[in-house]
């Protein structure tokens, strides 16, 4: 699971993110792990500023992760881009919630305004806005990290797992590799009991996202006492191909 979260410049504001060296690296590191950070387009200058201008704990790491291509980011566009502008979490979370925004940084001091409560993490039905120093209180991050190590359970239906798991990810990614010792023969038997196999359950899957993909599976053909014929495989591809719900330029399938 991929917690998207936000924040703006006055981040690079609160006494904490600069002078607390801990504060920082625990952002930093969940960003990598489990995150990705959604900034405004208008405003990632103004934000980059902020950081170039204090004398910030970790400030080679901070610039590392905003250029490296290992912390994901993407670009939203908000009617305004500064958290603390907002009066009512419920007015942030319309803001928030159509980009799948999750959680919102807010330096300590300011977090009162939402709502006019005094707390240092508020959450509403999907947002939750928190201050750097209660970072550990992120709900959406936890769960991250404990979904990352938690097994599917045997009831969870296809539709959570996606939900829960893979559909911010799938998002936020351009290549998939899929390494499955029996895939192959679980392609063709499916195919030939007339079931939709987990291939084409994903694709339709990732289809909604309406992105671009580069697949690539690699698989076995030496299964003993099975027989795993090279020309059924492509026969399922091009038959794949031709679903309504497979777009050509969205998709690439190789390797298998």
């Amino acid at each position: 699971m991929l917690t998207t979260f936000y924040f703006d410049k006055e981040l690079f504001e609160d006494d904490a993110v600069i002078n607390i060296s801990v504060v920082g690296k625990t952002i930093i590191e969940n960003w990598e792990q489990y995150g990705c950070l959604a900034t405004c387009k208008d405003h990632q200058i103004a934000i980059r500023d902020a950081l170039n201008s204090t004398d910030i704990k970790h400030k080679l790491k901070w610039v590392t992760a905003f250029s490296s291509s290992s912390f994901k980011k993407m670009t939203v566009q908000l009617r305004e881009p500064i958290v603390s502008e907002y009066q009512k979490i419920q007015d942030l979370e319309a803001e928030f919630q159509p980009h799948g925004i999750m959680t919102g940084l807010i330096p300590s001091e300011l977090v009162g305004g939402l709502d006019s409560l005094n707390h240092t993490c508020k959450q509403g039905n999907f947002t939750e806005v928190i201050s750097p120093c209660d970072f550990d209180q992120s709900i959406h991050f936890q769960n991250s990290s404990v979904v990352s190590i938690t097994d599917i359970n045997s009831g969870e239906t296809i539709d959570d797992v996606w939900k829960n798991r893979f559909l911010n990810l799938s998002k936020n990614t351009k290549k998939i590799t899929i390494i499955d010792r029996y895939l192959a023969l679980n392609l063709l038997e499916d195919n030939t009991n007339g079931l939709r196999s987990s291939v084409e359950r994903l694709i339709q899957k990732l289809a909604s996202n309406n992105q671009k993909y580069s697949i690539d599976i690699y698989s076995a053909c030496d299964i003993p006492s099975k027989s795993i014929n090279a020309s059924d495989l492509k026969s399922y591809i091009t038959e794949l191909k031709k679903k309504p719900f497979y777009s050509e330029p969205n998709f690439t399938l190789g390797n298998l």
